[in-house]
């Protein structure tokens, strides 16, 4: 029996020994573990908190829990819909800790710049945010100012819409009543500023984007005629009615019916009378509002009657000045 005892005297001292172990593994955890974690990470060095990023204890890493840790920043949402940097090809399918490194220390860059040749060489295309102009001399600083909750900048969820947000947020000159009109892109470009694009992307005769149509003659006026020192929100009354627009002064000086609107006999669509029957104009009716009742006269141009000399004097109403 005395084998008996020498094993159950084994059994106790390598209990011991293996207690006191584990005891002075939990007293030294930081000498004992690969290093300090980074900054961003400094709540988590603590060996109670190993699983929260290894897997039952060992040295492997989860993606899984990385991804859940950093649901703040929606990455594993912009992941699995195919946007940003991280579901680039160059990244797509890598391991988190295959550029994010820890156990190297406070300040080790955990972001892994060094991965990606550095901050400022950064290929900023693998966003899908491609710089261009000015951006692309831009300090990254200038647009990337959020930090998270360890005050560390992040990078994600940088606003895009330059006029309603973000960097040119306080630069509205002109003056824009409604927020959805707050998007410098449709009339300027990273490129050139100033002057703005000819064609703009947006719908001038969509009454949501403009206040006026336009058509005819007006598609070919300069911006900067009607819009005088970049101002948009034209204090017009009605800008369909271009007697009262401020833009064009009569040319017939109260002859015609004193002063009426310009839209009677002319619209943005046609430049000369010489081609023009009353037909053309179902808003003027001929006969009500002037006292000559056109009769046949409807089937000849108007300009047979209505000259160039219009502006000055009425056309002669007598019967026998044409028909002698």
């Amino acid at each position: 029996m005395r084998w008996v005892a020498s094993a159950i005297g084994l059994v106790v001292v390598l209990a011991i020994v293996l207690l006191g172990t584990r005891t002075a593994s939990a007293n030294d955890f930081f000498s004992s573990s690969p290093g300090p974690l980074a900054e961003s990470h400094a709540s988590l060095d603590n060996q109670s908190k190993c699983n929260d990023c290894h897997v039952d204890g060992t040295n492997a890493i989860s993606d899984t829990k990385c991804l859940s840790c950093h649901d703040h920043q929606d990455l594993r949402t912009r992941i699995n819909a195919g946007k940003g940097f991280h579901a680039s090809p160059q990244v797509k399918n890598k391991r988190c800790e295959t550029c994010h490194l820890e156990h190297k220390g406070r300040r080790f860059d955990i972001m892994g710049w060094k991965s990606q040749g550095g901050e400022k060489n950064f290929n900023h295309d693998l966003t899908g945010w491609k710089l261009n102009g000015k951006h692309a001399v831009t300090d990254c600083a200038d647009c990337h100012k959020a930090k998270n909750k360890a005050g560390l900048k992040v990078y994600m969820n940088t606003p895009t819409l330059c006029g309603s947000s973000g960097c040119h947020a306080d630069d509205q000159p002109h003056k824009f009543e409604r927020k959805d009109m707050l998007r410098c892109e449709r009339c300027h470009t990273e490129s050139v500023w100033k002057p703005q694009k000819r064609q703009m992307d947006f719908d001038h005769n969509d009454r949501k984007d403009a206040g006026m149509p336009q058509l005819g003659s007006h598609a070919d006026v300069a911006c900067s005629k009607c819009h005088p020192k970049a101002v948009f929100n034209l204090p017009f009354k009605d800008p369909d009615n271009c007697s009262n627009s401020g833009c064009h002064q009569s040319a017939h000086d109260g002859h015609i019916f004193d002063s009426r609107p310009c839209e009677w006999c002319h619209s943005p669509t046609f430049k000369s009378f010489k081609q023009k029957y009353a037909k053309d104009m179902p808003f003027f009716d001929h006969s009500a509002r002037t006292r000559f009742n056109l009769g046949a006269h409807a089937r000849l141009p108007c300009y047979d009657c209505h000259t160039q000399k219009l502006g000055k004097s009425k056309p002669v109403s007598a019967c026998e000045q044409c028909h002698a």
